[in-house]
This record gives C-alpha cells, sequence and structure tokens, in this order.
C-alpha cells in the first residue's frame, strides 16, 4: 500500500470512527446507558396507517398534528406497537441534545439489532484505523532505514 493510500484509508476510517461512535453515543443515550436524553410524554392526538413501495407504515403523532405530515411531531412504530396504542395514550418521547428528532425507547434505533450491527462496525472501523496506521508507519521506517 502506497503512503498515499494508507493515509486517504487512515482518514476515511477515523472519520467513520467518528461518526458510527458518535451514532453509538446517541443510541446509548436514548437508552438511557448515557446522560443526555431529554425525556417528555406526549399525548398521542393521532395515528395513521399509510402504504408505501414496500408496504405500511404505522405512525403516531401528538401536539394535534397530522401523522401524514412530515415533521418532528411524529413517530414511526411497528405494526403490533401500533396496534396496541390509542389517541388519548401517553408515550414517552426522548431528544438528544439540540436535535429535534424524537425517538422511543422501543424504536429501531436503538433497538439490540442496531446495536450489534454499529457495535461491529465501529470494531470493522477501528480495524481499518490500525492497519492503514500501521502500513504508513511501517513505509516510514522503511523510508527512514532506506536513507541511512
Amino acid at each position: 500500500m502506497t503512503s498515499r493510500k494508507a493515509m486517504i484509508g487512515l482518514l476515511a476510517c477515523i472519520l467513520l470512527v467518528l461518526y458510527t461512535g458518535s451514532k453509538l453515543h446517541k443510541m446509548f443515550a436514548i437508552s438511557g446507558w448515557l446522560p443526555g436524553a431529554r425525556v417528555e410524554m406526549k399525548v398521542i392526538t393521532g395515528k395513521q396507517k399509510i402504504p408505501g413501495k414496500h408496504g405500511f407504515s404505522y405512525w403516531i403523532s401528538w401536539d394535534n398534528k397530522s401523522p401524514s405530515a412530515t415533521g418532528h411531531h411524529r413517530v414511526n412504530l411497528k405494526h403490533d406497537q401500533w396496534e396496541a396504542i390509542s389517541p388519548g395514550d401517553e408515550i414517552e418521547v426522548r431528544y438528544i441534545g439540540k436535535d429535534k428528532s424524537p425517538y422511543l425507547l422501543t424504536g429501531i434505533y436503538a433497538s439490540t439489532g442496531n446495536f450489534g450491527f454499529d457495535i461491529l462496525l465501529l470494531i470493522a472501523e477501528l480495524g481499518g484505523v490500525v492497519y492503514c496506521g500501521l502500513s504508513l508507519f511501517k513505509r516510514k521506517s522503511a523510508q527512514r532505514s532506506a536513507a541511512e
């Protein structure tokens, strides 16, 4: 691997580690394992089953806004969760930092499967940092040895 390729690979892997690490941090905060989530109780005012390309999606909303209108007043649920909730019920919504997006403790964003995937992804990205860093270090060491 050339020094240029190793440097580009190292920078790319570092950027990926930063992105995945910040996503995992948000996921841990949503799950309550780290501080940072602001919890608000919302009263459900709307519920709608919306057809799409890959089947139906199941939305609930609050603040008397339509579930079909895009915005931070709604969340998408799994079908069984959607069936079990009715307008007038309360739901716990979590917000992280200045992000206005609502998250649910039981949502896909912080699900067990998503945690597993992102942790494996972070491990692979860290492996890329180590590999590219060692390649760069070995190349620089070899160049210094040759210059002496």
